[in-house]
C-alpha cells in the first residue's frame, strides 16, 4: 500500500483532476496526434505530481474500482474508465 505521505500528496490532484469541466472551446484545442487534448493531463506531464499519479494508477493493488470511487472519491465513470484503460487488451 501507498505510504501516507504519498497518499496525502495525491488525493487532492486527484481531486482537482475528477473536478476539472470539458473546455467549452473544442476547436483549436487539439493536440499534435490529431486529437483533443485534455488540459488537465497537459498540466502534470512531465512533473512529480504527473508520475505520481500515474504510479498510483499503475499499481494494481492499490487502484482497483472501490479505492478509485471510495477513498479518492472519484465519479464512478472516471474511476470505471482508468481501470479499463489501465487493464487494457495488453494486460
Amino acid at each position: 500500500m501507498l505510504s501516507r505521505v504519498t497518499m496525502r500528496h495525491l488525493i487532492p490532484v486527484l481531486l482537482v483532476l475528477a473536478g476539472c469541466a470539458a473546455p467549452t472551446d473544442l476547436e483549436g484545442d487539439l493536440d499534435g496526434v490529431g486529437g483533443k487534448a485534455d488540459g488537465a493531463s497537459l498540466a502534470l506531464e512531465g512533473t512529480r505530481e504527473g508520475y505520481g499519479v500515474l504510479r498510483l494508477l499503475n499499481d494494481g493493488e492499490g487502484s482497483d474500482f472501490v479505492f478509485l470511487d471510495d477513498v479518492v472519491a472519484l465519479d464512478r465513470r472516471a474511476a470505471t474508465n482508468l481501470v479499463a484503460h489501465r487493464d487494457g487488451a495488453d494486460g
